[in-house]
C-alpha cells in the first residue's frame, strides 16, 4: 500500500488524519529506554546473579539482585504512569 493512501486531503481538522498517532511520546520514550535498560541491564545483572549464587557467593550477589529489582520497578512505575497519561 501506498503511504499516501491513507492521507485525508478533506479532513475537518488539519490533524484529524494523526489520530492514531500517540498522545504520550515523551511518556512513551521514556518507558522504551526503561525497558531497554531493564532488558539489557536487568538482564545482565540476572545472569551474573545466578552465577554468583550457584558458585556460593550470595554477598556480591546481593547488589546485582537490587538492581533487577530497581531496573524493573522504575520500568513499571513509568508504565503505570503512561497509563494514567493516557487517560487523562
Amino acid at each position: 500500500m501506498h503511504p499516501h493512501e491513507r492521507m485525508e486531503f478533506g479532513a475537518r481538522d488539519a490533524y484529524e488524519q494523526f489520530d492514531d498517532a500517540s498522545t504520550t511520546p515523551i511518556w512513551d520514550f521514556a518507558v522504551g529506554l526503561a525497558t531497554l535498560a531493564m532488558v539489557v541491564g536487568g538482564g545482565m545483572a540476572a545472569v551474573w546473579a545466578i552465577g554468583y549464587v550457584s558458585v556460593g557467593r550470595v554477598g556480591i550477589a546481593l547488589p546485582l539482585l537490587v538492581t533487577l529489582v530497581v531496573l524493573v520497578t522504575i520500568d513499571l512505575a513509568l508504565r503505570h504512569g503512561r497509563r494514567v497519561a493516557r487517560r487523562r
